[in-house]
């Protein structure tokens, strides 16, 4: 019988409190995102005790990867599942998701770098359209806190697979322990995904503020003949 975190305990950050293990179980703690399909998304911690014979979770919170996982078992494990192979296609439906709200992300970044940098042809300078830039700047950091979420997901992930596969050494199988792997290297290459965002990001706002900057000089100009005219 395994007793299990409570959610204060769930919360707290060290690393000795979040990865241990007790009675032969590897407790694992690690954050999660929740809500990617609503305008607030956020990320949930979520225990797993996962033993040779059982994998236990203690959730507070309902992300996609865990609506999907039964239908996805069905199809890809075989009978009787395994507690290592139930436990990797959990981690590997979190991290396809992750990976999937970090691609519509760089769609929006892309869709916003055209509207920043589209010339105007109406402007005797050619200079930027007509796009909201105030609403940018906006969207541009509600994009910002996703992937500082997504990464801090990604994080505590790769912390949790390393743990899992230097304890449960001795009893995963062999194919599981070549995928966990591959998904680690998955997380890592997202995890760098991340960085070029964050940096892609910056300069979208280092630049938008800048143009909001010339059109409030321009305006400045504008005032300033009018005052002088009358």
């Amino acid at each position: 019988e395994y007793s299990l975190p409570t959610r204060e305990e769930m919360q707290e950050i060290e690393e000795s409190s979040r990865l241990y293990v007790e009675k032969g179980a590897l407790y694992m703690t690690a954050w999660v995102p929740v809500g990617l399909e609503t305008p607030d998304p956020d990320n949930s911690s979520i225990t797993f005790v996962v033993s040779p014979d059982t994998v236990t979770t203690v959730r507070y919170a309902d992300p996609f990867a865990f609506r999907a996982l039964p239908e996805q078992a069905k199809r890809q494990c075989t009978a009787p599942l395994r507690s290592d192979a139930v436990f990797l296609l959990t981690i590997e439906l979190i991290v396809a998701r992750i990976a999937d709200t970090l691609q519509n992300i760089e769609s929006d970044l892309k869709k916003m770098s055209r509207e920043i940098f589209a010339v105007n042809p109406n402007k005797a300078d050619g200079g930027a359209g007509s796009c909201d830039l105030n609403e940018v700047v906006k969207t541009l950091g509600r994009r910002s806190a996703l992937v500082a979420n997504l990464r801090e997901s990604l994080v505590s992930l790769s912390r949790m697979m390393q743990f899992f596969l230097h304890n449960a050494a001795t009893w995963m199988h062999g194919e599981v322990a070549t995928q966990f792997r591959s998904v680690m290297r998955d997380v890592k290459s997202l995890d760098d995904y991340t960085n070029q965002q964050t940096n892609e990001m910056t300069f979208l706002l280092d630049s938008t503020l800048g143009l909001i900057n010339i059109q409030q000089n321009q305006i400045i100009k504008i005032m300033t003949v009018a005052s002088v005219v009358f």
